[in-house]
């Protein structure tokens, strides 16, 4: 069952609240209700075996008759939905690819089932896995379902909240002891070994051997050393390991090395950025002297990241001397002359 809700919270923190579905998302309530009144029977009994009397009893009073159901949706997310189901008395989560997704693997329902029925057992925090369905007769698309836990998403503070230290100190302790705990988690005794594989060596040599044995992913994260160099041939063998419609996400996008690279895919390459960031720009002179004075004028919207995704494996016609670098390249070429540097092309 579900947890009780916080007795106390004020606006700074308040948890999402489910609203009702919105138009072209509804979910098709008696084929959803039928399953449910089949597949779930299994979980309660299994419940009640770890319960006790008292489970027991709880089911014992149940009404008579078919359940009803009724659906509300969480509005918050951005990839897949999510909706709140009262069903006979319990409160259960819905999880289902969104409308049109043509990614099957980036909407892995089966996956993110297994996943959270595994990690469960070793990090209670999780939610519980209950159920999955692959048919997509029952509401369109394959979903699954898990226990609803009453908490905090931590996400900016609401616009005129006065900010509360204590609150803001016992909210931040927590986040940090909950990622501890989840990285404390021995995957092998979870049982997630199978899905998951540890390469001990530098990213120039696992991802070639990647690509030779032609692995593919839908996510892909960017962080390590960030000179220009190294950043670029981790996005190079990432590009050619990245499906379309995949993720590929850099860290500490503000560097100057690693933010040519940000600038590069997105003049030469068919992918779309997902984080809005601000204008800073590490050849900007007038946005860098703002950003020393003020630290506001390099701060992105999500913090050090930048993210993309991939419309397609295709190149973009590219023409350097018409790109928006090529003037700020001549003037960084005219600085060096000034300077008595020379600049050596290189093949």
């Amino acid at each position: 069952m579900s947890s009780p809700p916080p007795v106390s919270l004020d606006p700074l923190v308040a948890p999402d609240r489910p609203r009702p579905v919105r138009p072209g998302e509804e979910l098709p309530l008696e084929p959803l209700a039928a399953w449910l009144r089949d597949h779930l029977e299994a979980c309660e009994s299994e419940e009640a075996a770890a319960s006790g009397a008292a489970a027991s009893g709880a089911a014992a009073e149940a009404p008579e008759g078919s359940p009803s159901l009724s659906v509300e949706q969480f509005p918050g997310g951005h990839s897949n939905l999510t909706y709140l189901l009262r069903f006979d008395g319990r409160e259960l989560v819905l999880r289902r690819p969104p409308l049109g997704a043509s990614v099957k693997t980036a909407h892995d329902m089966g996956r993110e089932y297994r996943v959270l029925s595994r990690l469960h057992r070793r990090y209670p925090k999780a939610p519980r896995a209950l159920a999955a369905c692959e048919d997509p007769a029952v509401i369109g698309a394959p979903f699954f379902l898990m226990e609803r836990v009453h908490g905090v998403i931590l996400r900016r503070l609401p616009a005129g909240a006065a900010p509360a230290p204590e609150r803001l100190r016992a909210s931040s302790e927590a986040a940090v002891d909950a990622l501890a705990e989840l990285h404390a988690v021995d995957p092998a005794a979870a049982g997630l070994a199978d899905l998951l594989t540890l390469f001990e060596e530098p990213s120039y040599v696992s991802l070639p051997r990647l690509v030779s044995q032609n692995a593919n992913f839908d996510f892909i994260f960017i962080d390590g050393w960030h000179s220009f160099d190294y950043t670029f041939v981790d996005y190079f063998y990432s590009d050619l390991l990245l499906r379309d419609g995949g993720i590929l996400v850099f860290d500490d996008w503000e560097m100057p090395q690693v933010h040519h690279v940000c600038w590069f895919l997105e003049t030469h390459k068919a992918y779309e950025r997902i984080t809005e960031f601000s204008r800073w720009h590490p050849l900007n002179p007038l946005l860098r002297l703002k950003s020393i004075f003020t630290r506001t004028g390099r701060t992105p919207t999500w913090g050090s990241i930048c993210a993309y995704r991939k419309i397609q494996s295709t190149t973009i016609p590219w023409n350097f001397f018409e790109s928006e670098f090529y003037p700020y390249f001549r003037l960084y070429r005219a600085w060096l002359k000034i300077r008595g540097l020379k600049v050596k092309r290189a093949w």
